[in-house]
């Protein structure tokens, strides 16, 4: 990025690692406070929906797992292996 390339994988890697990152601390807020968790009343509840919508929304984890999986392929393949 510094150079002014775009990489397309490390997007992938990007956005599927703070995506999951994301959902992981939040469900661990969530279950820290408890029934409470899941009000309205502790923004945690908010939190872990934004979090929800990031891993559906820029292109789902799944699909970012698979781009990424069929860059490594295809680089594979073109350095014989």
């Amino acid at each position: 990025m510094d150079e002014g390339k775009l990489d397309p994988k490390m997007a992938s890697y990007a956005k599927a690692f703070a995506a999951d990152t994301a959902m992981r601390i939040t469900t661990d807020a969530v279950q820290i406070h408890g029934g409470f968790g899941y009000t309205k009343l502790y923004p945690v509840e908010k939190l872990m929906q934004d979090a929800k919508l990031i891993q559906i929304y820029e292109g789902t984890s799944q699909i970012q797992r698979l781009l990424i999986v069929r860059r490594l392929y295809k680089e594979s393949m073109a350095q014989g292996g």
